[in-house]
């Protein structure tokens, strides 16, 4: 149906014991918004086709900068997103899109984590989790094969880079151009504007390098 909403959660722990200098301060690119929510930035416009418009974020500092933040936005066809990424829980990567007529949720690190839900269906009825199930008991044999690789999310990277080896080796364009990963990074510029001020930032006015923590 028409889509309403893109939700994404980023989690990746990390201590402070492996996390080098440059990884402590926003200003050098560390941080859950740039190392974290970028990827989030450009996978709301990968699934829906839409640039991200403004943002307002709100960031949690401890030893280093932006160890959380959440960053809401709007997108230039009308839809909202949000964001949730954090350097001091366990990992996890999940993606939620809500249509009028339906939502779509994927677990990225489970194997039987994709779910889909009717209008008027609910996480916790019988028929979903029935089908939840069914869905681990047809997928465990092949996820319990892939467990050692990391399955699905290991796969992601492996095809990522054999993707670029391709294109070098034979001149092919990339599927992700250096235009998208700038427009992940203006959204993240913004968000860390926002962060740092406590207003909601548009896109095309966000300033062009990252903005200190407060």
């Amino acid at each position: 149906g028409h889509l309403e909403s893109i939700r994404g959660t980023w989690n990746s722990p990390r201590g402070d014991d492996i996390a080098p200098p440059w990884k402590r301060a926003r200003v050098t690119d560390g941080g859950a918004i740039v190392e974290l929510g970028v990827h989030l930035f450009d996978q709301w416009r990968f699934l829906t086709g839409a640039d991200v418009i403004d943002v307002f974020a709100r960031a949690r500092h401890g030893t280093r900068d932006d160890e959380s933040a959440t960053i809401s936005a709007t997108l230039s066809n009308g839809m909202n997103a949000e964001a949730i990424v954090s350097e001091r829980t366990s990992h996890d990567i999940e993606i939620e899109v809500s249509g009028d007529q339906g939502r779509l949720r994927v677990s990225c690190q489970r194997f039987d984590g994709l779910e889909v839900y009717s209008r008027r269906e609910t996480a916790g009825m019988i028929a979903p989790r029935m089908r939840g199930i069914a869905r681990a008991f047809r997928e465990l044999p092949r996820g319990l094969a892939r467990m050692r690789s990391l399955g699905d999310y290991g796969d992601s990277y492996r095809g990522e880079w054999q993707h670029l080896i391709d294109c070098v080796r034979d001149g092919g364009m990339p599927g992700c151009t250096m235009l998208d990963g700038r427009a992940a990074m203006r959204v993240a510029l913004a968000a860390a504007a926002s962060a740092s001020s406590g207003e909601a930032v548009r896109v095309d006015e966000a300033p062009p390098c990252l903005s200190a923590a407060r």
